[in-house]
């Protein structure tokens, strides 16, 4: 009798403890859907599946108000009215959604809602909460934040160019800096104003800063038929002069300044004349002397002489008593064309040049060293020129380089670079070398053989930076046949989906691809083992899973290591959601032809990759 009542136990035991596997099974599996329910392009696809089924606005109310941006709704027509239009827009249509290039904070995704390369409408999210499931999963809870509409989807957008001290109303409405676009380029002293989503033709008025009506005219964009340009008279008037003179202006005027010189900008309801600029403009030289406008092919400009100084910049240059800053007064792209009796000097770093409002007499000007010494100087056709300056020249260590037809005579410095820091470590990675050519009077003629064996010639007479490699589209010779870079990227792509059969989900199939040892070896056995890798949802891969391969930009670094760029693009669906998804593989990989096992056997191996974000 005791014997029975053991047995039954024993299946009593076994039952209950059958009973908790399963629930425990169950209860995962239940907290694996709430995860990936819980995941924010979710939400977004509801919200798309209400915009096309015209609901969204149909809950205008407190809680619609509360993330629907209606400020974006044009202030210049009835709000009903646009409201209705833009719901009409996209119901019934097919809307989509993809993760915007201005979504930062993962807190705060921001996905851009579409049809085609129709715009909808930017939706934000907010992280309300975050459950942690299993000591370590977290599950998140979206809001929605802040849905504001694209109405250019629905009217015309009207494009209205004017000068900052024009009034404009448009349907008795006056623009302000909001009706600017933030990241809109603008001109100095015009803006640009963008009016979206206006229904019917608007009723603009445009007066000066005078209080005149300034006439204007609409035109239709070729390119785009929703966009109407209105375009205002006036006229911007440019003027250049040294930045060292000092300008007074009776009207608005912007400066930029470009080396030596400064670039004067004001804005005229009419196009002026000399007189006009000399009334308006007061220009005094270093001297303290006015400049005056003349008419240059009817285009009033100021009229001043000029010269230029080429010297050391660690010499002291003085116009009278003045001394002039090198900092302030440097131009650039001097060419020999200009000045064909100096031509030895003009292309030097460490010359310097100075524009002057002078006859050129020599008394006028002293050039004098660190102690005071008065330095002696050539003038020739208004080019003053003394000393010479030193020669850079920086090349990659696997090209060729030879100095007016030999090797270079003085040693090298070597550094980095650093595009090689994450493999320096493991493989030979080209440095830069940099030669220095001490007091130079006339520039090099170089000669440079790049990493493909392409020759090409240079003359220097500053400075020659090289750090690019040559490459090419397509696979070079030396390496057709050998390896298949889509293919290794493929292989990369499955195992971090966990797709690939092998030791450890994948890891003993991978570690034929990357390189021993490599802190890729290390990071992809660290996810192969890891906890993390197995909370991943099972796929179903289209047929044929992957489109758009490519490798390109092929450059060989050496025999043994060359980079190139791949892209493809994985498409699938999340088995537990049902969800479509593209995964998008743009990469630039490194690759090394190494004894990686140790077997007496070569082969190409992954040693590195950088992700390619597209500007």
């Amino acid at each position: 009798m005791k014997k029975i009542s053991f047995k039954k136990g024993l299946l009593i035991y076994a039952g209950v403890l059958v009973l908790v596997i399963i629930g425990l099974l169950l209860g995962l599996r239940g907290i694996l859907v709430k995860y990936e329910k819980a995941q924010a392009y979710n939400l977004v696809g509801d919200f798309a599946k209400k915009l096309e089924n015209g609901l969204v606005f149909n809950e205008i109310g407190e809680e619609a108000s509360q993330y629907i941006d209606y400020s974006r709704f044009s202030r210049f027509e009835d709000k009903d009215t646009v409201t209705k239009n833009y719901i009409n827009a996209f119901a019934g249509k097919k809307l989509e959604y993809t993760i915007s290039s201005k979504s930062f904070d993962a807190n705060n995704p921001v996905y851009i809602i579409h049809c085609g390369d129709q715009i909808a409408g930017e939706l934000s999210l907010k992280l309300v909460s975050e459950e942690i499931k299993l000591d370590m999963l977290s599950i998140p809870t979206w809001a929605i934040d802040k849905f504001t509409p694209e109405l250019s989807a629905i009217g015309k957008t009207y494009a209205v160019t004017a000068p900052d001290s024009y009034v404009i109303t448009v349907n008795g409405r006056e623009l302000t800096k909001d009706d600017i676009p933030a990241n809109t380029k603008q001109q100095d002293n015009i803006n640009l104003y963008m009016i979206k989503g206006l229904l019917n033709e608007p009723a603009i008025s445009v007066k000066n800063a005078e209080g005149e009506d300034v006439a204007f005219t609409f035109e239709q964009n070729d390119k785009d038929e929703r966009l109407v340009t209105v375009k205002t008279d006036y006229t911007i008037m440019n003027f250049t002069i040294p930045a060292m003179f000092k300008v007074e202006s009776k009207i608005a005027t912007s400066v930029s300044k470009q080396g030596s010189l400064a670039v004067y900008t004001a804005v005229f309801s009419k196009k002026p004349d000399a007189d006009k600029m000399n009334e308006t403009f007061t220009i005094t030289d270093l001297a303290g002397s006015v400049l005056k406008f003349t008419d240059k092919d009817g285009v009033p400009v100021p009229n001043y002489y000029e010269y230029t100084i080429l010297c050391p910049d660690t010499l002291t240059v003085r116009i009278g008593e003045e001394i002039i800053d090198r900092s302030e007064s440097e131009r650039i792209e001097i060419t020999a064309k200009q000045y064909s009796d100096v031509s030895c000097l003009l292309k030097s770093k460490f010359y310097s040049v100075y524009p002057v409002v002078t006859d050129a007499e020599k008394h006028n000007l002293n050039i004098r060293d660190k102690e005071g010494k008065e330095i002696d100087f050539k003038l020739d056709s208004g080019v003053v020129s003394v000393e010479a300056a030193d020669i850079t020249i920086t090349v990659p260590d696997n090209f060729g380089l030879k100095i007016n037809g030999a090797d270079p005579d003085v040693a090298a410095v070597v550094s980095d670079f650093e595009e090689y820091e994450d493999i320096k470590a493991y493989v030979a990675v080209p440095h830069a070398k940099t030669y220095v050519l001490k007091e130079q009077y006339a520039p090099v003629n170089v000669t440079i053989v790049d990493n493909r064996g392409d020759s090409s010639e240079k003359k220097v007479a500053d400075s020659l930076v090289i750090k690019d490699q040559a490459g090419s589209e397509n696979m070079p010779a030396s390496f057709a046949g050998q390896i298949d870079p889509v293919e290794y990227g493929k292989q990369y792509s499955r195992f971090m989906s966990d797709a690939i059969g092998g030791a450890d989900h994948g890891y003993g199939t991978i570690r034929k691809y990357i390189m021993n040892g490599s802190y890729l070896d290390t990071s992809a056995y660290a996810w192969a083992t890891g906890i993390d890798i197995t909370f991943l949802g099972r796929l179903t891969y289209d047929n044929p899973p992957f489109s758009k391969e490519s490798a390109s930009n092929f450059v060989t670094l050496s025999d043994t290591l060359f980079y190139c760029d791949v892209y493809f693009i994985k498409s699938f669906t999340v088995n537990s959601t049902g969800l479509h998804r593209d995964d998008v593989f743009s990469k630039r990989m490194f690759f090394y032809y190494t004894d990686d096992d140790n077997d007496g056997v070569k082969s190409w191996v992954i040693v590195h990759m950088t992700d390619i974000v597209a500007n």
